[in-house]
This record gives structure tokens, sequence and C-alpha cells, in this order.
């Protein structure tokens, strides 16, 4: 997919608001990327969550903190695109990502016979509806729970604003990075310890 460089911009203020999301919530991720292809401009390949976790089931208290948590790092690339271009939309053509049938999130959402690939814009929603399914909201319920969510990514993108630019400028630069690459841009003074004592308020807020 050929894109300008306002366009590679947003995309890579999208992925960084993934990513820093990620690290904060403690959501693994391999990569995230904007090299892009004919079919997407940027992507996050999320790690496999621990086989002792996709054994639990879907209604303990454990597996929905975690689900909450990936639905709100799914909420922060959009969100954090918006809060550099208000006006761009969470476009067909903005990215890819592969999402697993609802009894499969949490096996490797990027590698594995069992995924359906949807485009970024669409997926990002639709991977948040699939979520609150398997979780059991519906309908009314399911929109408050949404909103919730919502709200509180929007809180953690300003919150974090700072490292959500510093992460899409080297995006900008090195097009791919690891985890442990994107964490090194979010706390470039701060040793891996240090730098995951913060998070520990905004994992509590996303209990």
């Amino acid at each position: 997919m050929k894109t300008d460089r306002k366009q590679t911009h947003i995309i890579a203020h999208h992925e960084g608001g993934h990513a820093v999301a990620a690290i904060l919530l403690r959501r693994p991720f391999k990569t995230v990327n904007i090299i892009g292809n004919e079919q997407w401009g940027g992507l996050i390949a999320y790690k496999a969550m621990p086989k002792k976790i996709r054994e639990l089931d879907h209604s303990d208290a454990r597996v929905i903190q975690i689900i909450e948590r990936n639905i709100i790092v799914t909420f922060a690339g959009g969100i954090a695109q918006r809060r550099y271009a208000p006006d761009s939309p969470w476009r067909r053509d903005m990215g890819h990502c592969y999402v697993l049938t609802p009894a499969l999130y949490y096996s490797d959402q990027v590698i594995g016979p069992n995924r359906i690939s949807r485009p970024f814009a669409d997926s990002d929603l639709a991977h948040i509806d699939d979520y609150l399914a398997y979780m059991g909201k519906h309908c009314g319920v399911a929109r408050a729970y949404r909103a919730s969510l919502r709200a509180r990514t929007e809180e953690l993108v300003e919150a974090h604003w700072p490292e959500i630019q510093r992460v899409a400028r080297a995006l900008l630069k090195q097009k791919t990075m690891r985890e442990d690459e994107v964490r090194r841009v979010m706390f470039p003074s701060r040793t891996l310890r240090e730098a995951e004592r913060p998070q520990s308020k905004q994992r509590e807020q996303a209990q």
C-alpha cells in the first residue's frame, strides 16, 4: 500500500499507541512495524498468552482482566491516531491485524492455522466487539462497557502521549521495532526495573 508522508506519520502514531499501551498493560508483543504492503500500512504482532492462562475459563477474573487490557490496547491505536490527526478516519487501508475466534484468543495472533484476517480499521473495532461477546456482554451492556473502556484508554493515551510520540518518531526511522526497543524509547534514561514501577498504577486502573 502506497502512503504519503502524512499518512505514514498517522500510521506511526496508530501503531505507537498500540505498542505503548501494550507495554504499560503487559500485553507481550514480538514486533511493531509501519512497513506495510499492498494491504496494510502497519502491524503489531502479539505473543501468545501462557498456556496456564489459555486453559482458564473465560469467566475467571484473571481472564476478564486480560481481556479488558486487550480491549484497551486495541482501542489505543485509533485513539492515538485521532489524538495526532483528529480528522483521520480508522480507514480500511490503514493497516492490518490477525484476529482469532474467541476460543483461540490466547493463542498466537499472528502465526497459526486458525487465524482470520480482517482489514485493520474494521478489525480494531470488530476485535473489541468479539471480545465483549466472548465475555457475554451484548447490546446496551456491551455499549456501556465499551464506552467505559474507551474512556480509560483515552486517559491512558493522554497521560502517555509523550511516550507515544517518541515511539512514533522511532518507528518512522526504524520501520520495525521489537518490544525491548520500544521500552527503551519510552523510558530512555531509566532501567527496565525502574520503568516498570509507574505501570502499577495504570494496571490497577485496568482491573
